[in-house]
């Protein structure tokens, strides 16, 4: 899967979904304090999932009606990376290509999941 990791994101989680096999641009590494709005289109311009903890990126998704490819919001809090990892494995497991037209919160027992607008 071709994922944009937010910097905010523990560098773990990616190094984990790049020795998985996915393709993972990391905000960290190529474009620190970049604003959520101008993540959120690189990702769509991309065709990439946003990978977050910031639950801002709903707002501007729902709000604004912003056009993405998929977001997933990990609530876990940030000391379980290990966590967060198994669970959103679990995800890409259950979900597949789906996570690419959804907004999908992931937390330390369940997954939920709905559709983008315009979906």
């Amino acid at each position: 899967m071709r994922w944009l990791a937010d910097e905010c994101l523990h560098a773990e989680i990616v190094r984990y979904l790049r020795a998985s096999g996915h393709d993972v641009v990391y905000a960290a590494e190529v474009a620190r304090q970049t604003s959520d709005r101008a993540l959120a289109d690189q990702a769509a311009a991309d065709g990439r999932i946003l990978l977050t903890e910031d639950k801002d990126f709903g707002e501007i998704v729902f709000a604004e009606l912003r056009k993405t490819l998929g977001i997933v919001l990990l609530r876990i809090p940030p000391r379980l990376w290990a966590v967060k990892c198994r669970r959103l494995q679990d995800a890409i497991t259950s979900e597949g290509d789906a996570l690419y037209a959804r907004y999908t919160v992931i937390d330390e027992t369940r997954t939920r999941s709905q559709p983008l607008p315009g979906d």
